[in-house]
């Protein structure tokens, strides 16, 4: 059975003992319960490690165009991204090929003396995040082609009752327990050690299925061999063996 906006909300309230299976919440009441709602996962989209899903799109590029703008009336005609993960350059069709570009600080586009150079193969790409239009500088300037990205987004926001919540499993039980902590401060009250407990206990659940692991690479240049023995860089302890 679907979950709505309104069940939440309801849910919620009821794991504060202000609301019962058999009272109706008032319009000001849901209202605000959904306000609190979008606060709270509005809060959430910036943090990596809660975030939902890993969204894949691509655009096409416009040829010499630099920088491409990316927002909902920009070129790349989507939400604007919380933080970008990855782009490649999608070229051919029958067989096509994906190339890594690598994407780059502020300072280090920003040293780039010949930033009008026109290539069919970027290499580098740099995003300033201004809102509500981002700003996505490729270099060199590419030709046509599409470019693929993988982002964060913002959390689904929820403007009626009746909507439906699609998320992944686990998702619900954290949104109903920690919209009980936001919701609290407006009946003035405070929830229950139990309510914490596990409001805590299920965020910190989708965080550690949401975490992956950095492994450090290792420049092959740290890579000794001598003697018939291969001693190898250990990067935690700064020696060899």
């Amino acid at each position: 059975m679907a979950t709505t906006a309104g069940d939440l909300i309801r849910g919620a309230l009821r794991l504060l003992q202000v609301n019962s299976a058999d009272v109706t919440l008032s319009a000001d009441e849901m209202n605000s319960g959904l306000v609190s709602l979008n606060q709270m996962l509005d809060g959430w989209s910036n943090e990596g490690l809660l975030q939902n899903e890993v969204v894949r799109e691509s655009f096409p590029l416009i040829p010499g165009h630099n920088p491409h703008t990316w927002g909902a009336t920009g070129d790349f005609a989507s939400s604007h991204p919380i933080q970008v993960l990855a782009a490649s350059l999608h070229i051919g069709s029958s067989p096509s090929v994906d190339i890594f570009i690598q994407q780059v600080s502020f300072d280090v586009y920003e040293a780039v003396a010949l930033k009008g150079l026109v290539t069919n193969y970027p290499q580098i790409f740099y995003v300033d995040m201004n809102h509500p239009l981002a700003n996505v500088y490729l270099y060199p300037v590419p030709g046509s082609a599409t470019i693929n990205f993988e982002s964060y987004k913002p959390f689904a926001q929820y403007t009626d009752q009746a909507d439906t919540l699609s998320l992944r499993p686990g998702y619900l039980r954290a949104l109903r327990y920690n919209l009980a902590l936001e919701l609290a401060p407006e009946y003035q009250i405070s929830a229950g050690a139990d309510v914490v407990a596990i409001a805590r206990q299920s965020i910190q659940k989708i965080k550690n299925i949401n975490y992956k692991a950095t492994i450090p690479l290792i420049d092959p240049a740290l890579v000794k061999i001598g003697r018939g023995r291969g001693f190898r860089y250990n990067p935690y302890s700064d020696t060899f063996g």
